[in-house]
């Protein structure tokens, strides 16, 4: 079975990813590898990122009332987050998660369209929520047939990278997008709100995972990381 979210994050904070690693670490089942998809980034009722996730899950329908707990508990009470943006005017909507489970991943199409332009809520399987439904069985459809990867890390407090670790992986083959090669400043950290420590991108799962776990040893406090299989810089 395949299970999506989207849609959980506002400008003042949250993040899907944090959310989605929260909801893997309290699944009752076996799952494989969680995936991060990138979609169209000017759909209209984009909140922050343009990221939604996805897993393979192994269970059955019997999955479906526990993730119906789980949503109300845990998912739908970040529906509404709303900030206004200080540096575009762009409209700002607020969150409105989604959660998809289907039997079988979606039609191949649905990923593509998402992907390239603005999409819709598509039928079938178990879905909760709104807009994020989107995104969620978007993500979903993703074939992943030229993935990269990206290891991912949540903050406890305060969000530091020592330069030194950010070095070592910069000189890391497989990793990309480390720094800007025009200013030399890093781009693994946000700088935002949001809980991410950081998010560094590579070619193979092993890099990612090596970068990682650099990073963290280099970093402030987390609560948390994980490595998503990808469809960024790619041609998916």
């Amino acid at each position: 079975m395949w299970l999506g979210l989207d849609d959980t994050d506002s400008l003042d904070g949250g993040c899907t990813t944090l959310v989605f690693h929260e909801l893997l670490e309290a699944l009752p089942c076996d799952y494989g590898e969680p995936r991060l998809t990138r979609l169209w980034p000017f759909a209209a009722q984009r909140t922050r990122g343009n990221a939604s996730l996805s897993v393979e899950i192994y269970t059955d329908e019997s999955i479906v009332e526990w993730l119906n707990d789980y949503w109300k508990e845990h998912i739908l009470p970040l529906k509404g987050e709303i900030s206004i943006s200080t540096h575009s005017d762009r409209k700002q909507y607020p969150s409105d998660p989604g959660m998809t489970l289907f039997v079988e991943q979606p039609d191949e199409s649905h990923y593509w369209k998402a992907v390239r332009g603005e999409s819709s809520i598509i039928e079938g399987g178990h879905q909760w929520g709104g807009q994020g439904r989107i995104g969620a069985a978007a993500s979903c459809a993703w074939r992943e047939s030229n993935p990269t990867w990206e290891g991912i890390a949540w903050r406890k407090g305060l969000r530091e990278v020592s330069e030194e670790s950010l070095t070592k992986v910069d000189c890391m083959e497989g990793t990309f997008l480390c720094r800007d090669p025009r200013t030399n400043r890093g781009l693994i950290a946000p700088r935002g709100p949001c809980p991410v420590m950081f998010g560094v991108r590579a070619t193979s799962q092993k890099v990612a995972t090596m970068a990682t776990n650099e990073l963290i040893h280099g970093s402030a406090q987390t609560i948390g990381h994980r490595v998503f299989k990808t469809n960024q810089a790619s041609g998916d």
